[in-house]
């Protein structure tokens, strides 16, 4: 996969309820709105694995687009999560484990972007995990969605009553108009409508670092633009902005 250093996206799905994949992030979703940058973030992983714990990155540096800036270097651990021992089976005796916490991001990985007025923050879920062929070990990075995503998902599985009924059926997140998953999670706040605000006229166009509890009240701006929706981009323009915005 392009830009991304070997790592491989899992694909494959656990059947729980209303059906939730294994080897994938079922929370958060791409859209989900923490309430602050301080607030924590309930993470939801499936996997067949439980001999290494599952990870949550994030991001130190982002582009306005929300890739990591620069790309693998700039993710750092946030969290290591245990895995369930419980066994989860679907109707061919398929097993699949869960990993769950409430995690509170590092403030370094939010971004806040003053000409759109919004914090933001790209993270990962990760685990170690045996290659299937070869021997040795590989870094996976979990599938992720968006809430039309996770209904797709719970359709699939549900109907295949399988762990991985949703596999090639497109439910998870991919670049704008290719199959590619896209292996991260890009999560927006807003910043005037949850009082993290900063003053526009002061602001610098990308990434000034603040935190949002020493943001003045009296700076908060009412006409502050609104957080435009996340729109992925294609492989090939998140490789020419990373190119750009490499050092020379």
């Amino acid at each position: 996969m392009r830009g991304f250093d070997g790592q491989r996206l899992c694909g494959v799905a656990v059947v729980l309820a209303a059906a939730l994949p294994g080897c994938a992030v079922t929370s958060p979703h791409w859209g989900y709105v923490p309430a602050s940058t301080d607030a924590a973030i309930p993470v939801q992983a499936w996997t067949a694995y439980t001999d290494n714990p599952v990870v949550v990155e994030c991001a130190t540096a982002t582009s306005a687009h929300g890739s990591p800036t620069p790309d693998e270097s700039a993710y750092i651990v946030a969290a290591n999560l245990p895995v369930s021992s419980a066994d989860i089976r679907d109707s061919e005796n398929n097993v699949m484990h869960s990993a769950s916490g409430n995690i509170t991001m590092p403030s370094s990985c939010w971004d806040y972007f003053g000409d759109y007025d919004f914090w933001q923050i790209n993270l990962r879920i990760s685990q170690v995990q045996p290659n299937t062929t070869g021997g040795g070990t590989t870094k996976r990075i979990f599938s992720s969605f968006d809430l039309d995503g996770l209904e797709c998902l719970g359709r699939e599985n549900g109907a295949a009553a399988s762990f991985y009924g949703f596999v090639g059926r497109g439910c998870e997140k991919t670049y704008l108009g290719e199959s590619t998953q896209i292996p991260y999670i890009v999560l927006r706040i807003d910043g005037y409508e949850n009082g993290l605000a900063r003053d526009l006229r002061r602001a610098t166009p990308f990434r000034p670092r603040k935190s949002p509890s020493s943001v003045n009240p009296d700076e908060l701006q009412k006409d502050a633009p609104r957080v435009t929706p996340i729109i992925p981009l294609t492989l090939d323009e998140v490789e020419r902005i990373e190119k750009v915005a490499a050092p020379h």
